[in-house]
């Protein structure tokens, strides 16, 4: 029996493949015309100055390319952030093709940066954002005190966000390895550092609060904090509210307790209790 077809000869099937592949040769033909009609270095000069009046800290994009299909390439990207300078190298964007398939158009980064790497997902309209990272060394100075430092191996840090006018975590965990703290000398203690170990930082967001819970079940210290961040959008002028305690003072840091003891700190059953306060762009440790 010959297969039921349309007024015009052809079958379901066929009008199928037809519309298929008429929609492929469209997109294949709008990609080429996107890859020839704008060239890496005009882009490059339009993205600068799109990121400059956009974003609230200087941002440069270096050594553009353009790839097939849709895909742009920094050979070095810059953040320049107060203290805490970012250089991405290098940097991948192109289109989420996973969310285009369903209609919800999106778009895809990948990098290397602090000898680690990244991945985040976009998706447009709704801001949802999957930001996955690993390997990354990481350090600054701890706000009030110049003369010391933190620095840590970022092992994993997996989140959940809305990106829109600001920042929202949904969810999120981040596991830190070799958590140290340098510069004691100057302080007058005899160990200029200190290794706290391992840490594990889980968020969630709650009652319009960010609810931050810290783990840190090897270290000698028997470092634990928690607390939150309100409003849970992410900004410089966000409050924090979280308590650090120290459950363990080892012998050999006796200077340390002391030093504690003079700064106010008091103690308890439980052992040491410090406070982190302030604004996210102005946090002060009492």
């Amino acid at each position: 029996m010959a297969k039921k077809e349309s007024d015009h000869g052809l079958s379901t099937q066929q009008k199928l493949k037809y519309a298929a592949a008429f929609l492929a040769l469209t997109g294949v033909t709008f990609l080429l015309g996107m890859w020839i009609m704008f060239p890496a270095a005009s882009l490059e000069r339009r993205l600068n100055a799109e990121l400059a009046h956009q974003l609230p800290v200087p941002v440069t994009i270096q050594q553009l390319k353009c790839s097939f299909p849709l895909t742009l390439t920094s050979a070095h990207v810059r953040v320049e952030l107060e203290q805490f300078p970012i250089e991405i190298a290098p940097l991948k964007l192109k289109p989420a093709w996973s969310k285009v398939l369903f209609f919800k158009p999106g778009i895809t980064a990948a990098g290397k940066m602090f000898g680690g790497s990244f991945n985040i997902l976009h998706t447009a309209g709704s801001g949802t954002t999957e930001i996955n990272a690993r390997n990354m060394h990481i350090g600054g100075v701890i706000p009030g005190f110049n003369s010391i430092t933190l620095q840590a191996r970022l092992d994993s840090a997996d989140i959940n966000a809305t990106l829109g006018a600001g920042v929202e975590i949904h969810t999120g965990t981040v596991t830190l390895k070799a958590l140290t703290l340098t510069g004691l000398e100057k302080l007058g203690l005899n160990k200029d550092e200190i290794n706290f170990g391992d840490f594990t930082l889980a968020a969630h967001t709650e009652n319009q609060r960010l609810q931050l819970e810290l783990a840190n079940p090897q270290g000698v210290f028997g470092l634990k904090a928690n607390g939150f961040i309100a409003p849970p959008q992410l900004s410089p002028q966000a409050r924090l509210n979280i308590e650090i305690r120290i459950g363990n003072m080892p012998a050999e840091y006796a200077q340390l307790e002391e030093l504690l003891s003079l700064a106010g700190v008091r103690k308890n059953t439980d052992g040491y209790l410090l406070r982190l306060s302030g604004r996210l762009d102005q946090p002060y440790l009492r």
